[in-house]
């Protein structure tokens, strides 16, 4: 970044703020697309920041789905079906592959992990992708009724609570965390930004759970964020930021555990 360091911190205002790129542009004095490479570099710094992030205690973990979204795929791209406007639902009724499945955990500190996965429904291997190593040994994981979170918390040494179909709680443990997460993700995609490319998702995941999920006042989170990028090493080039997979799937190998699981 080329621009004075009070430039930057005027910037890390703006995104503690959850201020739209154009007002981030206007109070900056920047250009509206250096706001936004500005805000993909920040975001991928603090990918870093969540990658150390390991959750203990009781934690929640459940899946959340947003339709494959193209947005700002204008030249040189083929659609691989036709446009539609923000918010339109999938063409094919449940979990189809139209369908980006976000598997999310959170602990009762507000600590959160949350990434693309798959599309479609989540298999073990999905889940483990996210999920694997980034919860502590002999905690409680709290889940709905999907098979793949018990032999998940199984293979993890964890205390598994499954929460019934149809219920939403079992015994003093419910997954209400989880899902107030879930809403706020999409209040902030589909509200604050009015839609995000799926692509950048991931980036906007770790947005949210920095951001907009974790508890702390936003005067610290400013401090905390800024400090953190200006003492991290993280290469992001602005003309690479547009050339991103447009599906940010991860490798079957990806944070996987060593154990291998049988009949998945």
């Amino acid at each position: 970044m080329k621009k004075d360091v009070a430039i930057l911190e005027k910037y890390v205002h703006c995104m503690i703020e959850k201020y739209p790129l154009r007002k981030c542009a206007e109070i900056c004095d920047i250009n509206l697309a250096t706001a936004f490479a500005w805000r993909h570099k920040i975001l991928d710094a603090l990918q870093k920041m969540m990658e150390k992030v390991e959750l203990d205690g009781v934690v929640q973990a459940d899946e959340t789905f947003t339709t494959i979204s193209y947005k700002g795929h204008h030249r040189n791209f083929k659609l691989p079906r036709p446009s539609h406007k923000r918010g339109t639902k999938a063409s094919q009724r449940g979990l189809s592959k139209e369908q980006v499945c976000i598997p999310v955990g959170v602990n009762l500190n507000g600590l959160s992990i949350a990434k693309v996965a798959n599309l479609g429904r989540p298999t073990i291997k999905d889940l483990r992708k996210v999920l694997g190593d980034k919860i502590a040994r002999d905690s409680v994981l709290v889940t709905d009724s999907l098979r793949a979170y018990q032999k998940l918390s199984f293979v993890m040494g964890l205390n598994h609570i499954r929460v019934p179909r149809n219920k939403f709680k079992s015994g003093i443990f419910n997954i209400q965390i989880v899902n107030n997460y879930h809403k706020r993700l999409k209040d902030l995609i589909f509200g604050t930004f009015k839609g995000v490319a799926t692509k950048y998702l991931n980036n906007y995941l770790v947005y949210h759970n920095f951001v907009n999920f974790s508890k702390d006042t936003k005067t610290n989170k400013e401090v905390v964020l800024f400090e953190f990028i200006r003492n991290t090493f993280c290469q992001s080039k602005t003309f690479e930021i547009a050339k991103r997979p447009v599906l940010p799937i991860l490798s079957d190998n990806h944070r996987l555990l060593d154990m291998d699981i049988k009949n998945d």
